[in-house]
């Protein structure tokens, strides 16, 4: 959970095993809310902030995408806002 009284942001981590490009897009609802675009990843933990904001309330829904060559590989997780 994030948001609240304090507007807590949400903190979104993760890491690649080779070099290519990764969006992480931020989605309530099939509305787009907030998307990240990352050209190069390598070896490294990426870490990522979203801030509360004026984004609506509710169940947000963040999908990891990332893509090397010709692979491709995505998942995604929920999280609420309060």
């Amino acid at each position: 959970m994030w948001g609240g009284q304090n507007r807590a942001a949400r903190r979104m981590q993760f890491r690649t095993l080779s070099t290519g490009s990764a969006t992480v897009t931020v989605r309530r609802g099939r509305h787009v809310v907030h998307r990240f675009t990352l050209r190069r990843t390598g070896l490294r933990v990426h870490h990522l902030r979203l801030r509360a904001g004026r984004l609506p309330r509710g169940l947000h829904r963040i999908t990891f995408s990332a893509r090397s060559g010709r692979v491709r590989e995505a998942r995604s997780v929920v999280s609420r806002k309060l």
